[in-house]
């Protein structure tokens, strides 16, 4: 998939990975790195205000990823700003999520009802070396994740899912969730099942198990430099109703 260096493009395939939730769901990309960074909203800039040139630019370039999304949706001429725990602030009535990677940055929003909300993460594939898997991932989970053909994309992909389930339910719940806090598996081709664990506070507050649906892109440089491989996941996560204390279970 070719992305554009100075403004963000929509990208189908990446909202087909959430056309399951029967609402308008928007995804733009945009690729920094052979361009300059985009320019930032007012209520934006602070966030970045001293910070080294890449951080600007992946900031930048994933905060324009979110205004293209944002008026794809007809919400126009709004910034995403960022709280004090460095989550993005979305406008009322939009769910949405952020993520880079190499340069390369992607947003997904969409209008959603208050109880639900998405995430998004990318990561190289091939990304998660071992030193990175053994706190991601408990030894059982990894072996499993590891014992596949296409194990490489798996076990990136079950790393961008615990990230995008970490993104899309704190806005829900406003819980710290650990990697370890939730087991994830393989379950079909392009899914990855995130399970929480009993103990961990999350289970009480999300119906799950939740399912992540990922992606791999190819992106080419039209420079003539060197393609990458990106694994994408998306995660949507429904707030659990009050039972008592014990999570609903996610339809399947």
């Amino acid at each position: 998939m070719d992305v554009d260096a100075n403004r963000p493009v929509r990208t189908t395939v990446v909202e087909g990975l959430l056309d399951h939730l029967g609402a308008p769901v928007v995804a733009c990309a945009l690729d920094t790195a052979a361009g300059p960074p985009p320019p930032l909203h007012a209520i934006e800039s602070p966030a970045v205000d001293g910070a080294v040139r890449l951080r600007r630019t992946e900031f930048a370039g994933g905060r324009a990823c979110a205004r293209a999304a944002l008026a794809e949706l007809g919400v126009h001429d709004v910034g995403v700003g960022r709280r004090g725990d460095r989550s993005p602030i979305w406008p009322d009535g939009v769910s949405g999520s952020i993520t880079h990677t190499d340069g390369w940055c992607l947003a997904v929003a969409g209008l959603l009802e208050p109880w639900r909300s998405v995430g998004i993460d990318a990561e190289l594939v091939g990304g998660v070396d071992a030193d990175v898997s053994r706190v991601v991932f408990a030894p059982d989970e990894l072996a499993a994740l590891s014992d596949r053909p296409d194990a490489e994309g798996v076990v990136t992909a079950a790393f961008c899912a615990k990230e995008a389930l970490y993104k899309a339910q704190h806005p829900l719940t406003a819980l710290w969730v650990d990697f370890t806090d939730v087991v994830a598996r393989p379950v079909g081709a392009g899914e990855i099942e995130l399970a929480p664990l009993p103990g961990a506070a999350v289970a009480a507050r999300i119906r799950h198990p939740v399912r992540s649906r990922w992606t791999t892109l190819e992106q080419h440089d039209p420079g003539g430099g060197r393609a990458r491989s990106i694994v994408v996941a998306v995660v949507a996560v429904a707030e659990a109703p009050a039972t008592g204390g014990h999570a609903a279970r996610a339809p399947r």
